[in-house]
């Protein structure tokens, strides 16, 4: 398959397309079905027919599967990898998929074309970049719902046949290379939660040998507040172990002379999309709404830890800033911890928090709950031997994420200019055209 510029157009509802390819509105292109929840879900499979029930909790990798049995409901909606589903109620309203197996819940719909001349997975990817279209006419007042009327209305373009096949299969392409790079990040992220829980709780020690760091198994354990522990690792009280522990502040929203200073402003949001170090923020704030507020500048190489919203989400700053009240700022004594022993340590703690929780209308941390929190402390080079096993691995994690974000900006690109007709594919050499 080949590319060329497209230069010929006719304007249309949606905008300019090549002249040859026509557009169309979906509800005459389609049909479509709601799901149906199963008479009875399981935990776990019971035959070698059972089904995965398809919420879209499930389908976004957010909780395990539920499962169903055919045999016990045959009206439920079976889906197959090659059939489009859109999510028709709820907070994800108008995200759409593809490639699962499954019994179709009932807040989705599948959507199946009435003739040939509307590619499957070509209807998918012009979906996609329809969702923020459908997302914005989600009407209701108690659970949002898809408007059945706008979403039948909405013009989609139908370029001939096999040039719809042709683009389904470039993003395709680049959607297979996202799969094998998502699979290769979750070996690694459960190797790393393995070595985690081994090497943060002594079971699996590590010493320096002639130059090289080995492993070796502890058979000596002492019983503490926290677990079984090496017995010459001691138990510390974080607040013991940093010289500040302390919240930030927001300054008033209100006045404008208060933001886009200079100084980054962490939230919640720039803690959890770093998958370790955080670099830069979303927003900054200048000295005068540092001054008339409770942030602080946080020195770099210190310790972030969420404690509203998202609880317990860890990061270390690697540039000096300030944070909002959700956000815990501790400075390490060095001399006693590592601060990317501290990362990993509160990494794997964090489902433990919400033992911990101040109840309220949404649950949080406090400042002394963090502080309190207690920790195992090996000598500072076991700290760092652990922290640069773990290290390793995050690093081969970051670069598979760079490659992932590579890949996302190519299929953007692509979606933008190939399902607009801007860039035409081809098959033959004789249409090919300059593509700049």
């Amino acid at each position: 398959m080949m590319f060329r510029k497209e230069t010929e157009f006719q304007e249309t509802e949606i905008g300019k397309i090549p002249k040859d390819w026509k557009i169309e509105r979906l509800g005459h292109l389609i049909n479509y079905v709601k799901g149906k929840k199963p008479k009875k879900l399981y935990d776990q499979k019971i035959n070698e027919n059972s089904l995965p029930y398809l919420t879209a909790e499930y389908m976004r990798g957010l909780e395990a599967p539920k499962w169903c049995n055919p045999e016990e409901d045959p009206n439920i909606i079976k889906v197959n990898s090659d059939d489009v589903i859109m999510i028709w109620d709820g907070s994800y309203a108008g995200h759409v998929f593809t490639g699962f197996n499954g019994a179709l819940a009932s807040t989705m719909i599948k959507i199946v074309p009435k003739y040939n001349n509307l590619d499957k997975k070509f209807m998918y990817y012009y979906l996609t970049i329809s969702f923020q279209r459908l997302r914005g006419t989600t009407i209701g007042t108690g659970v949002p719902h898809i408007n059945k009327k706008i979403f039948e209305e909405l013009y989609i373009p139908l370029p001939p046949s096999e040039e719809q096949k042709r683009i389904a299969n470039i993003l395709s392409m680049i959607d297979s290379g996202i799969e094998i790079v998502d699979r290769v990040v979750a070996k690694l992220e459960g190797m790393k939660r393995a070595l985690l829980n081994e090497l943060l709780t002594g079971r699996i020690r590590v010493r320096e040998e002639n130059g090289k760091l080995t492993f070796y198994k502890e058979t000596e354990f002492q019983e503490t507040e926290i677990g079984e522990m090496p017995k010459d690792w001691k138990i510390e009280k974080l607040k013991n172990i940093v010289i500040k522990a302390k919240m930030g502040g927001t300054p008033r929203s209100t006045v404008r002379e208060y933001w886009g200073g200079d100084i980054p402003f962490a939230k919640v949001e720039d803690i959890t999309s770093s998958h370790k170090y955080l670099f830069k923020t979303s927003t900054t704030i200048t000295k005068l709404g540092l001054e008339n507020s409770n942030a602080w500048i946080i020195p770099k190489d210190s310790l972030l830890i969420t404690i509203y919203g998202t609880l317990g989400a860890v990061a270390i700053n690697k540039i000096e800033l300030a944070t909002n009240q959700a956000i815990v700022g501790i400075i390490p004594r060095k001399d006693i911890v590592d601060v990317e022993y501290l990362y990993y340590w509160y990494s794997f703690f964090q489902p433990n928090w919400n033992k911990y929780v101040k109840k309220s209308t949404q649950p949080n941390l406090t400042l002394e709950i963090v502080t309190n929190s207690k920790l195992p402390l090996p000598s500072i080079k076991e700290q760092k031997r652990i922290t640069d096993i773990l290290s390793t691995i995050d690093s081969s994690i970051e670069l598979y994420y760079r490659e992932k974000e590579k890949l996302l900006r190519l299929r953007r690109g692509l979606m933008g200019v190939l399902l607009t007709g801007r860039v035409r594919v081809v098959s033959d050499v004789r249409d090919v055209g300059v593509v700049v």
